[in-house]
């Protein structure tokens, strides 16, 4: 996903710079916006298809959709809270090339806890409000079932719950 925005966020920058000479003050704002469009348009769809493909179920959609758009705007606020951050402070200067590493992971940490708040979100979405979400034919729906056990450890709970045979069932 990084390096898709910042391959496309060069392009544009790159055209940027050349129309800079031909078009007043305005147009460069405009091409901004596109850029932010076009970034935040690929990264939706990223996420779409991450979310639509990924899973081991048929979801619509409708509801990867909404998925989608809500992880985009949360990976594009993270990318520029993280360039905002590297602007503002002397990172390089002051840790030298550690500080590059730094800023990486925290970087791809951030990427990865969004990726897994969209997706919990598009689930929730779907849930509550979109079309029932059903297993793939090879996948398996899962439930878990807490029981209470008055103390007992789990083989006594397993054996309370097996009827015990007598010498004349045998």
């Amino acid at each position: 996903m990084l390096l898709v925005s910042l391959a496309i966020s060069g392009i544009v920058e790159s055209i940027n710079d050349r129309l800079k000479t031909s078009f007043p003050d305005v147009a460069i704002v405009i091409f901004y916006i596109v850029n932010l469009l076009l970034n935040f348009v690929i990264s939706m769809l990223i996420f779409g298809v991450v979310f639509k493909v990924l899973p081991d179920a048929r979801i619509q959609w409708r509801d990867v959709l909404t998925g989608a758009i809500v992880t985009a705007i949360l990976f594009m606020l993270g990318k520029f809270g993280i360039s905002l951050y590297i602007s503002q402070t002397k990172v390089g200067s002051t840790y030298g090339a550690a500080g590059s590493l730094v800023v990486l992971l925290v970087w791809v940490y951030y990427s990865s806890i969004i990726l897994y708040i969209g997706a919990e979100f598009t689930k929730a979405y779907a849930v509550k409000y979109g079309t029932p979400i059903h297993p793939n034919e090879y996948a398996v729906t899962t439930k878990e079932v807490e029981i209470e056990t008055n103390g007992q450890s789990v083989q006594e709970n397993e054996k309370s719950a097996k009827p015990s045979k007598t010498k004349g069932e045998a």
